[in-house]
């Protein structure tokens, strides 16, 4: 069984799209980072650089397999 929030999952076996966080894009130099935290894993996306108005957010989607057990 598992349980599915906004942008968060509390089985680190299970597969989801979530919603806003889906939207990040990728880039090999992204302008932020994200990390799980907490029982539920929620990801939290935090800037790396400034990021000026109008700019896109960029996640290294690689990051995934480094989380993967």
């Amino acid at each position: 069984m598992s349980r599915m929030d906004n942008n968060s999952w509390s089985d680190p076996g299970t597969s989801s799209v979530n919603g806003l966080f889906s939207l990040i894009n990728h880039s090999c130099e992204p302008n932020s980072q994200w990390k799980s935290e907490g029982s539920h894993l929620t990801l939290r996306v935090t800037a790396s650089r400034d990021i000026i108005k109008g700019e896109q957010i960029f996640i290294e989607y690689d990051q995934f397999m480094s989380t993967s057990p």
